[in-house]
Order: structure tokens, then sequence, then C-alpha cells
């Protein structure tokens, strides 16, 4: 299994044009298709208003293990959670986002967006305290 920080080095900015705005406002969308990782980052105007990052699961015994998602939104901070497995892509009913944070995950964030060509304010926002809003 490859290392989340080759997850983040093959991250590629996919063509805006593809990217469809949300009633938000526009969207850049960052894929590693081999690695099952993306970043989606949404935006009101110029300001980034949510971020949300998917990346695989840790294998068990018993296979694969379900992957992950570490979204932050503009004053609710970071929340951790799991995709369904059931589903292919990405969507709010695809995910289950959960009451608590899982920290093994958003130390798996840092490490992707660490070596992710992303925008500064993208780490800075997994950067901060997992339980602090931003």
């Amino acid at each position: 299994m490859r290392t989340p920080e080759q997850w983040g080095r093959g991250l590629r900015e996919i063509d805006p044009m593809v990217v469809k705005p949300s009633l938000q406002g526009p969207g850049r969308w960052f894929q590693n298709a081999g690695d099952r990782c993306d970043l989606l980052l949404w935006y009101a105007g110029n300001e980034l208003v949510s971020v949300q990052l998917f990346f695989p699961g840790v294998a068990t015994g018993s296979g694969r293990g379900s992957d992950r998602v570490v979204e932050w939104r503009r004053g609710c901070g970071l929340k951790t959670g799991l995709v369904s497995k059931e589903q292919s892509g990405h969507s709010a009913s695809l995910f289950n986002l959960g009451t608590t944070l899982d920290s093994d995950s958003i130390a798996t964030a840092r490490q992707v967006l660490a070596a992710a060509p992303v925008p500064d304010e993208v780490r800075e926002l997994f950067r901060a305290s997992p339980s602090m809003s931003v």
C-alpha cells in the first residue's frame, strides 16, 4: 500500500471546466485516481468555505478498510467520517461524518496535504487544532 505522502504527491488538479459550480460558488478538484484520493475545495467568491479530502482506509484482516473523509467547513472546523462502501464517487449522501474526531484520519490528512500541490491556506486549516473551529 502506498503512503499518504505518495497520495498527496500524486494529486493533480482537474480541469476547472469539468468542475460544476455548487450553490456556494466555484470549486477546485484535485485527484489521484490510482490511489482513490480526492480533494475538493469550494469557494464563495474568493473565500474558501469548504474542503473535503477523501483517501483510502487502512486494510484490515478482512480486506480493504473503509475509505475516509476529513472535512473542514467555515464556522464548523474539522470533522471526520467514512465513505459508504456501497457507493462510488463523493457526495454528501455518500459519506457519514462522525460526532467525534478520528485523530488517525486527521493525521493522515495532514500527511497527504503536506505533500500535495495545493494552496497553503488548505494546509493551514488542517494544521489547526482538531477541536478548533477555524
